[in-house]
């Protein structure tokens, strides 16, 4: 079994180098099922808005440099535009500056950063200015239970993607509680056989999609609580 953080740096070198056998099978794999994903079921339903991609522990990016190319490669000849917000309370704006220009984004997608804590008051704000998230991707080092108890705005968010950081059935509580139907459920510290091969998982996923059956009494209930 190779070493989760060698497996995931091999991995990322992989897409970066172009190479068509990347990525391979792992935790970032998933995390590409779920970006494309998200992507697909935008492009379907022929929605006449903006792709709207929000990164909650963003680093420098990865996930919404990744995110941009896709999107230009899906909706090529396509008027609509793509936004991407960046959210990092330790990697200085700068940083995020340089990755991106040097990758062209500015050019594919607007893009929004913000360098202060992945809060619950933020990412609800954020929501409210644009209405609608097609993709939220939070990874932000064990603060994701909180985010997830104190946002009252997460019915907006179509898909999600999270890193459980040990709080993995707490997550699932509230992931289900916010109304998203599971895509992928995988425990922590598990070697687990998926339908895209056996991998281990090191900090554990939860990913899904927001449920259109829920009512609007059920929306304005979990907004008003």
């Amino acid at each position: 079994m190779p070493d989760p953080q060698v497996q995931l740096e091999l991995t990322r070198q992989l897409e970066c180098w172009g190479l068509p056998w990347g990525p391979l099978p792992g935790e970032d794999y998933f995390e590409t099922i779920s970006l494309l994903t998200s992507l697909s079921r935008w492009s379907r339903s022929g929605a006449e808005r903006d792709f709207v991609l929000m990164e909650a522990g963003s680093s420098i990016g990865f996930w919404s440099l990744k995110a941009a190319k896709a999107f230009r490669q899906l909706a090529s000849g396509r008027s609509r535009s793509c936004r991407v917000i960046l959210i990092d309370s330790d990697c200085p704006k700068r940083k995020m500056v340089e990755h991106l220009s040097e990758n062209h984004i500015y050019d594919l997608c607007n893009i929004s950063l913000f360098q202060e804590n992945a809060t619950a008051s933020l990412v609800d704000g954020l929501i409210q200015e644009y209405g609608q998230i097609d993709m939220l991707h939070m990874d932000i080092q064990g603060g994701e239970l909180e985010l997830l108890k104190e946002s009252k705005h997460l019915l907006n968010v179509l898909n999600v993607h999270i890193g459980t950081h040990g709080f993995h059935d707490e997550l699932r509580e509230e992931f289900l509680r916010h109304g998203f139907a599971l895509d992928f459920d995988f425990i922590p510290h598990r070697f687990v056989r998926t339908a895209y091969g056996p991998v281990y998982f090191v900090d554990g996923i939860l990913a899904g999609h927001q449920q259109s059956n829920w009512s609007e009494g059920v929306r304005k209930s979990m907004e008003a609580s």
